[in-house]
This record gives structure tokens, C-alpha cells and sequence, in this order.
């Protein structure tokens, strides 16, 4: 029997972006796409592996439509005609490619993707372009014609290899005090592409209840982080990677200024804020230069707790609740996270979907999210599972003996919710 490969779950999607693309999609961009849509968080040797998948399904499904495929020589360089003249050089820390003919290479993108050179190994140090024209007789030695001639030199570095440490897993024990705690949970409100009306209202609940707070848990994807996506196609105008951490910093602070000091605050990374980490590519090209989520809206500074690895850490309150971003997806995430855990209780978001589900001794609560439901951002996803998403948040109360009573908050059409006796 033939052994199945470790990629061969992905199959019906690669296939389909390829099918997309008239099978002309870069195996390297299908690779980080699927790593991003299935949250694998592949390391740069499982990317390569995929890439290597990848471009075998590529290869078989132009074989079977008979569709041309260029013939790379060892170095990935094409030999389409005799009158093109290609050199490749290589040592052990630079290369050079050259190109002579008449294709008419006038940009570096051009020439990159024409020479096929592996840009995870080499990096552009310099370049330069010439062409000039050639006067020719005809066949017949009747007439002369003019030709243009280009040239293109591109010298290349070797990349130096980083390894990017995975994140640590943490996780945080709030010990049971005499006098009960009141700990706000909110997630998955993927600034820049918040709620600004579903926002202000929940600040006001933050100040008309700071009295009683304890702390509060920033409960993953408080940054959407979407210019760190493969889903180029859904990057709206404007959106970059400094816009998504200046908004995610002026969410810090908002909360921050309608509590008081000494309260507790913990952030725990989701999927959106590990896409710094899959970004691998970002990172070795601009090292410490490029502040992590939590580094840039400052939060070891503001007296943040710091939870980096969202697939395992979480943060447990009192005897038994744990609060983590959560992994489960699905009308009926909640039943299949206490399935998971039977014997905790639980707090996550991560669906944007609202519910709750017993075993009698223990629960899951899903509380929902915090994001602009008419945003283009989300217009990717299909209608009817934005349909199933619902505002959220949620307060649980720690009572003396470690006992947990957990209230969610469940955002009605028109934006408003009640706590305690308030509308707001």
C-alpha cells in the first residue's frame, strides 16, 4: 500500500488555489497560504516540505492538461531558445545571474521571476540593466530591420539563516483571595477592524465598574495583524503593519485609562498575533528591528502579563477556570472544548461565535467577539459563517473558597447589553 503523505489532508485545497491560478502559482505563496489558513505554524524546514508537496501536485496536474512546463537547469534557470544567451554563478556567500536576448527584461521583478531564483536563499545585493539596437538583413538580403538586444546582471547574497524560537508556553495561576474578584474577559476584536460604536460601550462598562474590577484578560486576536496574512487579496487600502500596532496601542491605552493603576492585566496571544511568529521571512530580513505584538503596544512597560504560546498557554482563576484563546471551531465549539477538558471549566473565544455547554460538573463558555461585522476585512469568509457570529465578552466572578460564577455577556442587534441593573 502506498504511504500517504502528511500533506495529503490539505490535497483538495492546494489543488483548488492552484486550479485558480491556471496552475502558475508560486509553490512557496501556496505553501504559506495553506500554512496560514490551517494555523500549522510550520517551521521553515515543514514549509519547505510543503513547498516540495506542493510543487509535485503542480507538476502532475500540467502533465495530465498537457500543459507546458518550463525546463529549469540546475540552477532554476530556463533555456527557452538557442539566441538566449543565461549564466549563473555561484559560490559559497554570492551568486550572479546574466541574461543576453531579445526578451525585453527592463524591471528586477521581471527578471527575478524570469530567472526563477530562489528567494529564500538569495537576496538582491545590486543590479543593472543595459539594451542597445542591432541592424540586421533580412533572410533574402533584400532589406535591413532593426533589433533590440537586453541585458540583465543581477548579484546576489546568500540569506543568513535565522532560527525563530517557537514561544514558550506560559501559564498564570490568579491565586483565590478573601475578598471575591471580579476579572473582565474580552477577544477576538481584531483591531484595526473593531466595533468603534460596540467599543465605546464597553469602555463605559470598564469605568462604571472599576471599583470592582481585579483584573482583566486581553483573551487573543486583539490585533488582526492583517498585514502579516498570506491572504494578500484581503488587505484593505491603507493597512499596514504599523497602522494595526498604533491602533492595538491606543486599545491598550483605553483600557488602561478607565481602571485603576493596580489592577490586574494579562494579554495572551491568538492565531491573528502568531502570525508575527509565522512570518518568518519579516523577521530575517529585519531581526530585533521588528518589534514583536506585545513589545509595540508596550506592554511588559504598561505592567502587562505576556502569554506568547496561544495553542497552550492559558490563565487559570481560582480552583478551576482556565481562560485561553482556544482551538476549537464549529456550531458547537463549546461542547467540543469541554469534551477536550471535562474536568475544567473554560473561557475562550477564537470562533466569534456565542454559546455555552455543561457536563453538570464543569462548563465551556464561548464569548463571542468585539468586530465590525460590515468591514470589508471580513468579507473573505464566507456569508453564512459571518452570519453565525455574535458580539460578546465576559465577566467571571472568584468567590473566597475558589469557586468560579461566570457571567457572559452576550452583545444584543443594536449594540446595547445589561450588567447590573444598567443598559448600556
Amino acid at each position: 500500500m502506498k504511504k500517504q503523505s502528511q500533506w495529503s489532508p490539505y490535497l483538495d485545497r492546494i489543488r483548488q488555489i492552484l486550479e485558480s491560478t491556471q496552475f502558475n502559482a508560486s509553490p512557496q505563496r501556496v505553501a504559506l497560504q495553506i500554512n496560514d489558513e490551517e494555523n500549522l505554524n510550520l517551521d521553515h524546514k515543514q514549509l519547505d516540505l510543503l513547498r516540495t508537496y506542493v510543487k509535485r501536485q503542480q507538476q502532475k496536474a500540467r502533465k495530465k492538461i498537457g500543459k507546458p512546463k518550463n525546463r529549469p537547469n540546475q540552477y532554476g534557470v530556463n533555456h527557452e531558445s538557442s539566441s538566449e544567451q543565461k549564466t549563473w554563478e555561484e559560490s559559497q556567500e554570492s551568486a550572479s545571474y546574466e541574461y543576453k536576448g531579445e526578451r525585453s527584461l527592463t524591471t528586477l521583478d521581471e527578471a527575478l521571476a524570469f530567472s526563477e531564483v530562489d528567494l529564500n536563499v538569495w537576496e538582491v545585493e545590486r543590479y543593472v540593466f543595459n539594451s542597445w539596437d542591432v541592424s540586421m538583413k533580412n533572410a533574402e538580403g533584400t532589406g535591413a530591420f532593426k533589433r533590440t538586444n537586453y541585458q540583465v546582471k543581477v548579484w546576489f547574497r546568500r540569506i543568513e539563516k535565522v532560527n525563530v524560537g517557537k514561544p514558550e508556553p506560559r501559564n498564570i495561576h490568579v491565586e483565590t483571595t478573601e475578598a471575591p474578584q471580579m476579572w473582565v474577559i474580552i477577544g477576538c476584536v481584531h483591531r484595526p477592524f473593531h466595533d468603534p460604536v460596540l467599543w465605546d460601550k464597553f469602555l463605559k462598562f470598564l469605568f462604571h465598574n472599576r471599583k470592582q474590577i481585579t483584573g482583566v484578560i486581553v483573551n487573543g486576536d486583539f490585533l488582526d495583524l492583517r498585514s502579516l496574512s498570506s491572504h494578500d487579496d484581503y488587505i484593505p487600502e491603507g493597512i499596514d503593519l504599523s497602522v494595526e500596532y498604533t491602533s492595538g496601542l491606543q486599545g491598550i491605552h483605553e483600557i488602561e485609562s478607565q481602571l485603576h493603576k493596580d489592577i490586574r492585566k494579562i494579554f495572551i496571544y491568538g492565531n491573528h498575533e502568531d502570525r508575527f511568529f509565522r512570518d518568518k521571512n519579516s523577521i530575517r530580513k529585519y531581526g530585533s528591528t521588528l518589534q514583536s505584538p506585545h513589545e509595540a503596544m508596550e506592554l511588559p512597560k504598561r505592567g502587562w502579563e505576556v502569554i506568547e504560546d496561544w495553542k497552550n498557554g492559558y490563565v487559570t482563576l481560582g480552583n478551576n477556570l482556565d481562560v485561553f484563546h482556544g482551538v476549537k471551531v464549529g456550531m458547537n465549539a463549546a461542547k467540543d472544548q469541554l469534551n477536550a477538558l471535562p474536568t475544567r471549566s473554560h473561557i475562550f473565544n477564537h470562533t466569534h461565535r456565542f454559546g455555552s455547554y455543561s457536563n453538570k460538573t464543569n462548563a465551556a463558555y464561548n464569548i463571542g467577539c468585539m468586530i465590525d461585522f460590515e468591514s470589508d476585512a471580513f468579507k473573505y469568509v464566507d456569508r453564512g459563517v459571518r452570519e453565525s457570529w455574535t458580539h460578546g465578552f465576559g465577566v467571571t466572578y472568584i468567590d473566597n473558597k475558589g469557586a468560579n460564577h461566570v457571567y457572559p455577556i452576550k452583545i444584543d442587534p443594536d449594540k446595547s447589553f445589561f450588567f447590573q441593573g444598567r443598559i448600556y
